[in-house]
């Protein structure tokens, strides 16, 4: 599933549509490996936990949502949701210095909010995978600071 279009106020596939492509795959593959929920942003789409159990009632083994983790760092209700439906966090993560983000995502001021993000995660027991973007003349150097951080924060 890709919610690529999907911004604030944007266009959603609707749960009706969604259902029938969980259920196509099912259909096609009996039991499911995995589904990854992305984007676009998916933390945006009104329906996503829904989407989420809906997935795991089905002989899906994992669902995975792929996020920039901004929803989480200012909706606790939202994470403490997430950890109910079971889902897995592909959590978008690319280093610790202003110039990686500002090159990278355009936000040089992100780490502060992915930090609270990571801890209200971690405060709920909801397990985190960090994807960094690396580039080779932007934070190749970096790349063991966040092995090191994946491996001590609690989430």
């Amino acid at each position: 599933m890709c919610f690529a279009a999907s911004r604030p106020g944007g266009n959603h596939i609707d749960f009706a549509t969604y259902t029938r492509m969980i259920d196509r795959l099912v259909e096609l593959e009996g039991v499911a490996d995995i589904v990854q929920l992305s984007g676009g942003e998916p933390t945006l789409h009104p329906d996503l936990v829904r989407m989420v159990r809906y997935a795991y009632e089905q002989p899906i083994q994992a669902v995975m949502i792929n996020t920039n983790g901004k929803r989480m760092a200012n909706d606790e209700a939202f994470v403490a949701e997430l950890k109910e439906s079971g889902v897995s966090i592909y959590f978008q993560f690319d280093g610790f210095e202003k110039e990686t983000y500002r090159i990278i995502r355009r936000e040089p001021d992100i780490l502060d909010e992915k930090m609270r993000a990571l801890d209200n995660l971690a405060k709920v027991g909801l397990g985190v995978v960090l994807v960094p973007a690396i580039e080779r003349d932007v934070n190749l150097h970096e790349v063991g600071a966040i092995v090191q951080f994946g491996l001590k924060h609690p989430a």
